[in-house]
């Protein structure tokens, strides 16, 4: 309907005759720098690009070489054993722009998911030279198990000078040549990047050396994705990619399944001693557990890292590398006679619920952003049967068997690791102990070396009365140590529930809609009608409860427990977004204002933050909710500004009933609450957690909007 706007071809009539005159759409050159060299303008990214295709080209090796680049004139070639192309295939899909074959297809053939993007990164790499060669020797059928030969090989030259002198690119044939081989080589493609048009710097190789790494499979044994990188000019950065950080590993844990169905385990030190080993017998002879396991033969590898910034202090390499590299590489892998299988180890895949299990002990027990390991299976009789699409195995009692057998070998480590941690702390404990006591002698001798009768009595008392207010500390730092173990407690089980139910809350919806269906077909519309709004009521409690299971595992988050510089208008306003839902079930509209002020900053951890204002908005939900009171709108206001330079203040209000039935004094102390079945818990937390960002607390009865406000001010950085 648009073509009387829009003709899409010109029609002229010339004596009484029409013609139609019809044009191809074309582009300039320029075009090809611009979207070369201007979309990716980073060196790494487009060779990337090309290591990209070869992995999607089930490429078990992927070789990057780079020579001669400290000076202009210099090489680059990318060479890969994959599928290779054929000349249909490089005219039709390599040679153009744009394009990507991956679009419709989510895997390979050998059920690898698949990484390339759509076609004009390799135009960024292949723009880095004045002249590219493609040569590719496509897979023909092999009996040979696991090896892709070739009886062709298609070449593809392109000078791109002859692009540049050209007024479109149509202009320039490109062509294919092909040509038979005279004996049968190896299935892959190689890339030929020549006369590179600029330097490569040494910090630019460094960058792709690590990017190579983030791509590349650390295990040299297991037969998946090996990229191997070659820089003659700066050999120091190959080893980088071949092995990754695996070196500065604290811990390795070692076990093996055998033949008969019992298991052996080790845990080796970063300097490769045996520290501690069992067998899957000795392990479980006080468990009463089953010591054999009913799965084929198998080998697990964990490399476990501290991340901690004095772990690296003396090394050449940060916490931030490292942590990086485990992020894109981390967890436990499975190597299937000696193929890898997805998804096990891939992002987003904890098989071995690593991370739940970690809530329990995060000071000891690994995750899959603190280690990386390999489990390689000795298959021959194939008793792992792999799914339909080949993307993991099916979950029968052999899978769970090798399950069994990897987390137990993770217990294992974690309780040996554990029993050692509780003997350093006692040892710890009693040499505390001793120095107290050493003290006290030294003290005594002191005294009597004193010979003035009254300067004694009175550095005597002074000391009495030192050693009463330490006592009356430690009385009441154990107090609190009782509170936060409650507390702990409490946030572990919280976890637990909220990872639990995550699964079976997704899941729900889909059985609702399939029992819709079975009613709608076998009732009448008006039963239906009132069966559907029994299940839309049951959506709502589903949501209900999963917005709070995510706000719970959201605010246990272990990087929030690090210490850094806080920006405290986005944690507040993460928090207002997190429990958005919860409150608008409950009617209560947050306003927070902080127009006033610059970006606040403050030193500390981003947890101690959100437990601030976390319980101030519970303790609000709760005051709303108290018998015979009634507000027309429920509004919690939190303010922010400035004082003073360098001052923050945060004022929280509420319109509810305020603080009545209890003084303003005993409402920071534990356990004091005016709540039925509330712990007390909430404002002493409070209080700790401005105490620990270095601030000061007071609150008023009966606020400016007549529910309780409090104020918490801050020295900022």
């Amino acid at each position: 309907m648009y073509q009387q706007y829009l003709p899409l071809v010109e029609e002229l009539d010339i004596a009484g005759e029409k013609t139609i005159s019809q044009y191809n759409l074309k582009f300039a050159p320029s075009i090809l720098a611009r979207l070369g060299e201007e979309l990716l303008p980073n060196f790494d990214q487009g060779i990337i690009e090309l290591v990209r295709n070869s992995y999607d080209a089930d490429a078990r090796t992927c070789t990057v070489t780079l020579n001669d680049i400290t000076e202009p004139g210099g090489s680059i070639t990318i060479s890969d054993t994959g599928h290779g192309m054929d000349d249909k295939k490089i005219g039709s899909a390599w040679l153009v722009l744009g394009h990507s074959s991956k679009r419709e297809s989510g895997t390979t053939p050998n059920g690898r998911i698949q990484v390339g993007d759509k076609g004009l990164g390799r135009l960024a790499a292949l723009r880095m030279g004045h002249y590219v060669v493609l040569k590719s020797r496509p897979e023909i059928p092999s009996i040979e198990v696991n090896t892709k030969k070739a009886n062709f090989e298609h070449r593809v030259d392109i000078d791109w000078c002859e692009f540049d002198q050209c007024s479109t690119v149509d202009e320039v044939e490109v062509d294919v040549i092909s040509k038979k081989l005279d004996r049968d080589e190896s299935a892959g493609t190689t890339i030929h990047i020549q006369n590179l048009k600029q330097k490569i710097t040494k910090l630019e190789v460094e960058r792709l050396a690590r990017s190579l790494m983030l791509l590349s499979n650390p295990f040299e044994e297991a037969n998946d994705f090996k990229l191997k990188f070659v820089c003659p000019d700066y050999p120091e950065l190959e080893a980088l990619v071949q092995k990754g950080y695996l070196n500065e590993a604290e811990y390795i844990l070692k076990a093996s399944l055998l033949s008969d169905g019992t298991a052996t385990a080790e845990i080796l030190d970063w300097k490769g001693t045996v520290r501690w080993e069992t067998t899957s017998k000795e392990w479980f002879r006080e468990k009463k557990n089953n010591p054999i396991y009913n799965a084929p033969q198998a080998d697990f590898e964990l490399n476990i890292f501290h991340l901690d910034s004095s772990t690296f202090a003396t090394r050449n390499i940060n916490k931030k590398q490292v942590s990086a590299w485990l992020k894109a590489v981390g967890g436990v892998h499975i190597y299937h006679n000696e193929f890898r299988v997805h998804p096990y180890g891939d992002e987003g895949s904890d098989w071995l619920d690593m991370n739940l299990e970690r809530v329990n002990n995060p000071s000891i027990r690994p995750s899959t952003n603190t280690s990386i390991g390999r489990v390689r299976v000795h298959d021959a009789d194939k008793q792992l049967k792999q799914k339909t699409d080949r993307v993991g195995f099916r979950e029968d009692d052999t899978f769970k068997e090798l399950r069994r057998f990897v987390k137990d070998s993770l217990n294992w480590y974690t309780a040996e690791r554990a029993a050692y941690a509780a003997k350093l702390k006692k040892a710890q404990k009693d040499e505390n102990e001793k120095q107290i006591k050493d003290k006290e002698r030294a003290i005594k001798e002191a005294l009597k070396k004193i010979t003035d009768k009254a300067v004694k009595q009175e550095v005597d008392k002074a000391i009495r009365e030192s050693k009463a207010a330490n006592n009356r500390q430690t009385k009441h730092l154990k107090q609190d140590l009782k509170l936060y173990r409650s507390l702990a407690t409490s946030g572990t089980i919280t976890a637990v529930f909220s990872h639990e139910i995550s699964k079976p809350v997704a899941e729900i919806p889909e059985s609702l809609t399939s029992a819709e269906n079975l009613v709608k077909r076998n009732t009448d519309s008006s039963i239906f009608k009132r069966y559907k709004e029994r299940t839309e009521n049951i959506l709502g409690y589903l949501s209900r409860l999963s917005h709070f299971a995510e706000l719970q595992l959201d605010l246990l988050k272990r990087n929030k427990r690090r210490n850094e510089t806080i920006e405290v208008i986005p944690v507040i306003e993460n928090l207002k977004k997190n429990f958005k839902p919860l409150l608008d079930r409950e009617h209560i509209h947050i306003d927070f204002q902080y127009s006033t002020v610059k970006q606040p900053k403050l030193h500390g951890s981003v947890c101690i933050l959100e437990a601030i204002i976390t319980n101030c908005i519970t303790n609000s939900m709760r005051a709303f909710r108290k018998e015979n009171f009634d507000v027309d709108s429920r509004v919690i206001e939190i303010v922010l500004t400035e004082e003073a330079e360098s001052s923050l203040l945060i004022r929280f209000s509420d319109n509810g009933p305020g603080i009545v039935d209890i003084s303003t004094e005993d409402i920071w102390l534990p356990g004091e609450t005016t709540i039925d079945n509330g712990t007390g818990f909430g404002l002493t937390i409070v209080r700790d957690s401005v105490a620990d960002l270095g601030g000061s607390c007071r609150v008023e009865a009966k606020g400016h909007m007549g529910g309780a406000t409090f104020y918490f001010e801050f020295v900022t950085v």
